[in-house]
């Protein structure tokens, strides 16, 4: 992991557990002074570990369990367990499947499913619609499995973009290439990306990443936090406002809505 995005200390992590909790448990003195952590939040937190999801390491209590949430590189891809399939070949073929259906059959195939840039992934090309082939707006589909899972990237090339197939092509070979299988269980010391059921080593910060996780608490199961991070996220027009700009949106849109703060305002990460 890279020291500049190194982890999340332990009391942001448990000022976010204590804020989840109290809709649950009401204003009572563990928010009156919250200089004072409650008996209960410092027994959970009295052992840590470190748990890891994207480019980040969060120290959390030892029995924390995460479930991994949304999870995007570049164009994207998704997660599916080995035992469900015969191979990546099915996988592709289904995926072309569902191509056809959610365009109406308007999706023209490009090329065959063919041997992926490294051993054992597959791919193919395929426009989205009559438009889209004649403009060249190719998309790729490629599948690769890992462990116990196989994964499958997608991709768009739109010259007019200025991504070319080659560039895709590129770019998932060099995902594909850094993608090793990962349990979970320790925090991989290198540049790269936690994923679940896999660590992708990138070192070049080239791509978006988009990641979340959840992490509840079986001692407390009052409490669940949940972390996103947006890589290369744009900052200008709505991406400009604030957290606590959006925050006084949502609550003059959601009047009724229960909940409460432990603390506001503006913070340096």
């Amino acid at each position: 992991m890279d020291n500049f995005r190194r982890r999340f200390v332990t009391s942001g992590a448990a000022c976010a557990a204590i804020s989840a909790l109290s809709a649950c448990t009401g204003p009572q003195s563990m928010f009156s002074n919250p200089k004072v952590p409650a008996p209960r939040m410092n027994d959970l937190f009295a052992k840590t570990k470190l748990m890891c999801f994207g480019r980040y390491a969060v120290e959390l209590p030892a029995e924390a369990e995460q479930i991994m949430g949304f999870q995007d590189i570049d164009s994207g891809f998704d997660q599916f367990s080995r035992s469900d399939f015969a191979g990546a070949d099915q996988l592709l073929e289904l995926r072309w499947k569902k191509e056809q259906v959610e365009s109406f059959r308007a999706a023209i195939r490009h090329t065959d499913i063919l041997d992926g840039p490294i051993t054992g992934s597959r791919y193919f090309w395929f426009f989205g619609d009559s438009y889209e082939k004649e403009n060249r707006i190719l998309r790729l589909d490629g599948a690769l499995p890992i462990g116990s899972a196989i994964y499958l990237f997608e991709g768009l090339a739109a010259p007019s973009e200025g991504i070319s197939s080659d560039d895709l092509f590129l770019s998932m070979t060099a995902l594909m290439r850094g993608m090793r299988a990962w349990d979970g269980r320790s925090v991989p010391r290198e540049p790269g990306v936690c994923i679940d059921g896999a660590f992708i080593h990138e070192p070049t910060h080239r791509f978006q990443e988009i990641m979340s996780s959840g992490f509840t608490f079986p001692s407390m199961p009052d409490v669940h936090f949940s972390v996103l991070s947006n890589k290369n996220a744009s900052t200008e027009g709505d991406n400009a406002k604030g957290l606590l700009q959006r925050v006084d949106e949502a609550r003059r849109e959601q009047l009724f809505y229960p909940y409460s703060f432990l603390r506001r305002g503006k913070r340096t990460l």
